[in-house]
């Protein structure tokens, strides 16, 4: 039998939540820059994606950049936790890791 605890429940990484909302904001914004040709002209938001709309995607393209090499990052900072944590787990209760 086996009689290993259970892994520990690793904590939510919350750069994966920033990269799917910032996700998701692009994706509206290159909706609403693919419709402005088609739309009023004279609307404010046309008129403002018209004047602001390359910088804007830019930015967002930016922040799910970042927040992407921040979540991985987070990632395999806990990764490396779980596993050392494991090891000396291992180790402490006399067992090899070696299968060999």
């Amino acid at each position: 039998m086996n009689s290993d605890p259970p892994e520990p429940v690793s904590t939510l990484n919350p750069y994966w939540k920033a990269v799917t909302v910032s996700g998701f904001i692009f994706v509206g914004t290159t909706l609403a820059l693919l419709m402005a040709p088609i739309a009023e002209q004279r609307s404010p938001v046309n008129r403002f994606l018209q004047k602001n709309g390359d910088w804007l995607a830019a930015v967002e393209v930016g922040v799910m950049l970042i927040c992407g090499f921040l979540a991985m990052a987070t990632d395999q900072r806990q990764t490396r936790e779980a596993t050392e944590a494991k090891r000396r787990q291992q180790l402490a209760s006399g067992e090899s890791s070696d299968v060999g």
